[in-house]
């Protein structure tokens, strides 16, 4: 039920046309009786609407009052308004709103009404709050738009603590008859929000409804809020009150040190907001927490005094080693409803330091309510708990009481040699707190001394400017009373083998902090050292570099110069140090006819005068000049020379004793410098000689011109020597001076390679010079010369001396720059190496073949040096179809050097050719180089005719033909061929059994090589045996340097059959019978002796006893295949052993008779012989009859063996084997 008011009004300013509008609605529906509970058990808050206002929140549509003269016409919310018929009267309405103030409405929309007038008459006038209404015709409805919100206050009520209820009149006046209904009344409320307020009691009761039993529980307390319709937004505020309070008094420390006792003072309080003198539950118990910050989780230490009421006891439950509690004089003291606990405690070392101090609290009383914690923090501008340590007042000082740590010292950095002592000192303090000193054993300080890179002064990071010096050492010592601590060290020793110019630091720490016997592994070194003390290490001395004389105009040595008397000597000094110069020099002098007092030549130390000369401290190089030293103090009055000695004595900064200064002495001091009286000077004409060759000057070849000169002043007394070579005519050009004081050499650059060198040499014993002047002309400036007579000049003090050197014309020379290429050498560099013959090479495929071949001066073997490289060389291989090419340029040396590889796929073919053409040499007349290559990829192959080296016989060794081929590709060389040959023995070459033979070549047929000779394989003064193998090989090797390959080479070795012709008796058999004789019997000895050799002979055959004596010597001839027997009968005539043995002379050794001891003889017994007797009859007969069988045997095997071993002697082969049951070998034993 909204209503629009229907009129629109538009306005214009003319010359503009209505075209169209547009209206939106934006229309809100307010919520309809709202109502909040609160809690679990509905607590009631608000309710809606307050008597005599519509359901609606937020918007009124109900008159609370209706009076029409005197009569109350209001009508139900439910009813129609009522049309009132009015004359002359008046209509009295009235509504409520809410307010924030109880007089007045704030400034918002007023209230909205229709009023409808009808049955009017034509002068009814009609006035809403005093404001005539227009009326049109008999039917009028009058839509009204209050400017205030409240017209006029009727009443007002309170309906919160900050909000009234307001009752606003409004009347409407009627002059004349008119009937009148008032319909739509519409009046927003002035505030959107609406508060209300909620009794304590009321919360309480909302809240014991959700109430459990933790104390510290979160409680859910919902708020119910209903409406018939619509939304609202609605936010509950409450404001508790504690019923447990706690305090912390401020501490009365300003800084918390470690070691000091503070106390801390707590208030706790239980009581009834409501009722303050009522007797609140006790505090039983109360926790003391320290943290650094307000989080309980974060405390460090954690105290608890429990059974307040009864007897309090202190506990410390956590952060004991960081702060003790002292429980005595701790204390608990309360009242009706309040605590005061007094906390005492002493710090650790441990104690580590905090910014803000954060104490936190909690009590609980005797029904379990705990509060807190309750956080105090003084927020200082410090940290209020301090362990940390730092040192200050930090000094070193050296032996010589200098302030090394003194940065304002303009010495500072101060150099330090090494091994030095130094004294440092310090303070330790509280970090930060002025005149805070640890006490005596409560720390120790260390001084580190460290290797540092140089300070970078355009302002980057500080680098190494080498190898990084990795280098420290520390050094410690107890803090004293005050906080003092003192500490002895000393700069690097020797033994360090440190660099010098290193720059070092040294830094004060504190390696302990807090005493020996005290855990402090909180307390922090925050020593700050901004400028740390530094000081150069300086080990190197300083050194003289030069002292140099000057004499006319230029610089000489001064050791060994020789100036001329009538001129003062002015000396010139250069020193350097890497790290820096002191500002004083002593220069000691000892001039001849001034300080030599007692006239016996002797430079004596205490003859010399020292003088003092200023130098720049701190320079790492310095000229300075010297005093001028006067000539005429110098020559004694009596000699045509004197003597001057020089030493200097200084050091560097760091006292480093100068170096190169010489001491007192003639031998040991810096300088000696001779001061002479003029003499002459001459050259020898005979001794001036030019190594010309052929009249020549050879371009780029080094030549030497050498003479003789004399000067008894010395040669170093002369200011210079000058050669032209063109003569004095053309002086300026292809000239040389030399100066002999200084060494140095001026020349005519375009007419000279390089520098000319000059070599002096003086002669013993006498002031004659050896001069030699070395030079080589360009390339360039001899082809532009036509030769020249040289001139040579001497000159000193500024002036020739006339020697009449102006036209050496016995020196005449000529240039040349013709030259000529040769090979120098061409070789093989891979293995198998191949040979030549000057024009033509043997080599192998992909051989590596290194080539030289120089320039030289034409018809001279000089080569040509630094020839100017106006072309190059091309070298080509090639086989007639294929070939490859390079180029080479030319050197310095003018040897030209490179490999070649014979390249398989350019040479298919076995031959080729190689050459080196010049090109691009138009001025030069160069030859081509060539030679012609074989190139050969087979071995040579031995081949031997069918038969040869078989079956020599041993008698026919002194001359064998020999004859062999060798089938090669490419022929082999003409030499001859190298056969070897070696006896053998058991498998071991005999010893002076080797022989060399070499075969001549004798033809070549068809690509064999075919040698042939008669050989002599018969050793000197070496014996052969049967056992004997002749061993034979062949060695040699083609051309390209391949070996011979095939059977009968070195690897592959012939193995010579060999057939024994000798005469060769052996012992065939041997036997004794009886084989156990006894004294007095007779022993028959058996003997058979063969001949199996192939040769007819005589033979001694000799049979001994042990005694050597002869018993038997028999001499016979046997043939070839022939055998002799023998019988010897011998007593025995003692008893043992006899000894005996066989020897065929010169044939065999001397071989045992097999038989047994002799045994002595023995008596006969009649029955016991006769039995004897019988069984040795029995025996004999059955031996017999054995041995005949065994006999028949072995002759039919022996005849047998005998007419093959002839067979085969006939037919030239070797006799069989014999067999084995016919070697009768048994031996004494």
């Amino acid at each position: 039920e909204i209503g629009l008011v229907p009129g629109f009004t538009l306005t214009a300013t003319g010359g503009e046309a209505f075209v169209r509008a547009k209206a939106e609605l934006d229309c809100v529906v307010p919520p309809l009786a709202p109502s909040l509970s609160l809690g679990l058990n509905n607590v009631s808050v608000m309710t809606w609407p307050p008597n005599n206002m519509d359901d609606h929140f937020g918007l009124n549509t109900r008159w609370s009052f209706a009076e029409h003269n005197g009569t109350d016409v209001l009508w139900a919310p439910n009813e129609t308004a009522p049309s009132l018929s009015m004359h002359n009267s008046s209509l009295d309405l009235a509504f409520r709103t809410l307010s924030r103030f109880s007089q007045s409405v704030p400034g918002s929309q007023g209230p909205a009404f229709t009023l409808m007038v009808s049955n009017l008459s034509a002068d009814t006038e009609v006035r809403i709050d005093g404001v005539l209404q227009n009326l049109a015709g008999h039917g009028s409805v009058v839509h009204h738009q209050a400017s205030n919100p409240c017209p006029s206050i009727a009443s007002t009520e309170a309906y919160s603590s900050n909000r009234s209820l307001v009752t606003c009149a409004l009347r409407i006046d009627v002059q004349g008859t008119a009937d009148v209904k008032v319909l739509n009344l519409m009046h927003l409320l002035p505030d959107t929000t609406v508060e209300v307020d909620m009794s304590a009691d009321s919360l309480n009761t909302a809240k014991q409804a959700s109430h459990g039993t933790d104390m510290r529980a979160v409680l859910d307390i919902p708020l119910h809020i209903n409406t018939e319709r619509g939304g609202l937004r609605v936010a509950i505020g409450a404001t508790a009150v504690p019923v447990m309070l706690e305090q912390v008094d401020a501490p009365s420390y300003t800084r918390w040190l470690p070691e000091e006792t503070v106390s801390f003072t707590t208030h706790h309080t239980r009581l009834n907001p409501l009722d303050t003198n009522e007797d609140a539950p006790d505090i039983t118990k109360v926790a003391f927490h320290l943290s650094p910050s307000p989080n309980l989780d974060d405390g460090v230490v954690h105290i608890e005094v429990d059974r307040i009421p009864e007897a309090p006891r202190f506990r410390t439950l956590g952060g004991a080693g960081l702060a003790q509690l002292d429980a005595s004089a701790s204390s608990v003291s309360c009242t009706l409803n309040t605590c005061t606990v007094q906390w005492v405690l002493t710090s650790t070392w441990l104690l580590d330091d905090m910014d803000d101090l954060h104490v936190l609290t909690m009590a609980q009383d005797d029904e379990g309510l705990e509060i807190g914690p309750v956080v105090y923090v003084r927020k200082t501008a410090f940290n209020e708990i301090e362990n940390d340590l730092e040192v200050v007042d930090f000094t070193v000082t050296d032996v010589n009481q200098r302030r090394i740590d003194d940065w304002t010292n303009s010495f500072w950095p101060f150099h330090l040699n090494e091994n030095q002592t130094l004294e440092a000192e310090g303070r330790v303090r509280m970090e930060g707190i002025a005149n805070q000193w640890v006490a005596a054993g409560e720390a120790e300080a260390t001084v580190t001394l460290t290797a540092v890179p140089p300070k970078n002064l355009s302002g980057g990071p500080d680098e190494w400017l080498s190898e990084p010096v990795n280098w420290s050492r520390a050094w410690t010592g107890e803090v004293t009373a005050g906080g003092w601590f003192s500490v002895a060290l000393s700069t690097p020793k020797t033994d360090d083998a440190l660099p010098s110019n290193t720059f070092f630091e040294l830094r004060p720490s504190l390696s302990r902090r807090g005493p020996v016997d005290a855990s402090a592994s909180s307390s922090e070194d925050r020593t700050v050292v901004l400028t740390p003390t530094r000081f150069l290490h300086d080990t190197v001395s300083p050194q003289v570099n030069s002292l140099t004389v000057l004499d006319a105009g230029s610089e000489a040595v001064a050791d060994g110069h020789v100036s001329m008397y009538g001129k003062d000597v002015a000396l010139r000094l250069q020193l350097s140090d890497p790290e820096g110069l002191a500002n004083q020099l002593e220069v000691w002098t000892w001039l001849e006819r001034l300080h030599d007092t007692n006239g016996n030549g002797q430079m004596e130390q205490e003859e010399y005068s020292m003088q003092t000369v200023s130098l720049n401290r701190g320079v790492q190089q310095l000229e300075v000049d010297l005093p001028l030293l006067s000539s005429q103090s110098v020559v004694p009055d009596n000699k045509n020379a004197g003597r001057i000695s020089v030493v200097l004595v200084g050091q560097d900064l760091a006292g480093n004793a100068l170096e190169g200064g010489g001491d007192f002495g003639e031998s040991n001091d810096l300088a000696t410098i001779s001061v002479q009286r003029r003499s002459d000077t001459t050259v020898d004409i005979d001794s001036l000689r030019l190594d010309l060759i052929n009249d020549r000057l050879l371009a780029g070849h080094e030549h030497t011109l050498h003479f003789a000169l004399g000067d008894a002043n010395g040669i170093d007394s002369l200011d210079s020597l000058r050669l032209a070579l063109l003569g004095e005519s053309n002086e300026s050009n292809c000239f040389i001076h030399y100066e002999p004081r200084f060494e140095g050499v001026d020349f005519d650059e375009t007419c000279f390679i390089e520098t000319p060198t000059v070599h002096v040499s003086k002669r013993p014993l006498v002031t004659t010079y050896d001069v030699s002047v070395s030079f080589r002309l360009g390339w360039n400036a001899s082809e532009g010369l036509a030769g020249g007579t040289p001139s040579l000049k001497v000159f000193d003090e500024g002036q020739d001396l006339g020697l009449g050197l102006y036209q050496l014309s016995g020196l005449s020379w000529l240039p040349t720059t013709e030259v000529e290429v040769r090979w120098m050498n061409i070789t093989d560099t891979q293995a198998p190496f191949g040979e030549n013959n000057a024009s033509t090479y043997w080599f192998h495929r992909n051989d590596v073949v290194h080539h030289r071949f120089g320039v030289f001066h034409t018809n001279t073997d000089v080569l040509a040096r630094d020839l100017p490289a106006t072309g190059s060389f091309q070298w080509t291989l090639s086989d007639g179809e294929r070939s490859e090419n390079g180029y080479l340029n030319t050197t310095s040396t003018g040897v030209i050097e490179f490999n070649v590889s014979m390249n398989e796929n350019v040479m298919y073919e076995d031959t080729g050719t190689f050459t080196v053409e010049p090109q691009g040499f138009d001025e030069r007349e160069f030859q081509t180089l060539s030679y012609d290559l074989v190139v050969d990829d087979m071995a040579p192959k031995l081949v031997l005719e069918p038969g040869m080296l078989e079956n020599l016989a041993s008698n026919e060794l002194e001359a064998v033909e020999v004859s062999l081929s060798i089938n090669d590709d490419t022929d082999m060389p003409p030499g001859p061929l190298e056969m070897h040959a070696v006896y053998y023995r058991l498998g071991q070459p005999v010893g002076g059994t080797e022989m060399v033979f070499f075969l001549p070549l004798r033809e070549v047929v068809n690509g064999f090589t075919v040698y042939n000779s008669t050989v002599n394989f018969l050793p000197a003064n070496v014996e052969l045996t049967r056992s004997d193998v002749l061993i034979v090989w062949f060695e040699a090797a083609d051309r390209s340097g391949r070996s011979l390959t095939g059977y009968g080479t070195q690897n592959a070795p012939l193995n010579v059959g060999l057939t024994w012709y000798a005469f060769e008796p052996v012992l065939s058999d041997i036997s004794a019978t009886p084989f156990r004789p006894k004294v007095g019997e007779n022993v028959s000895i058996y003997a058979r002796i063969a001949n199996d050799g192939l040769l007819s002979g005589e033979m001694n055959v000799i049979l001994r006893d042990d005694e050597g004596r002869i018993m038997a010597n028999e001499t016979t001839s046997l043939s070839t295949g022939e055998w002799v027997n023998f019988v010897w009968n011998v007593e025995a005539w003692k008893e043992g052993r006899l000894g005996l043995n066989l020897e065929i002379v010169n044939h065999t050794p001397q071989v045992p008779v097999p038989l047994a001891d002799i045994k002595a003889g023995e008596a006969d017994d009649a029955n016991s012989s006769m039995a004897t007797l019988s069984l040795s009859a029995l025996s004999l007969l059955v031996a017999a009859m054995v041995l005949f069988v065994v006999r028949q045997q072995r002759a039919q095997r022996e005849e047998a063996y005998h007419l093959e071993r002839i067979r085969r002697i006939v037919s030239h082969r070797r006799p069989p084997p014999k067999p084995f049951d016919l070697v009768d070998i048994p031996q004494e034993e």
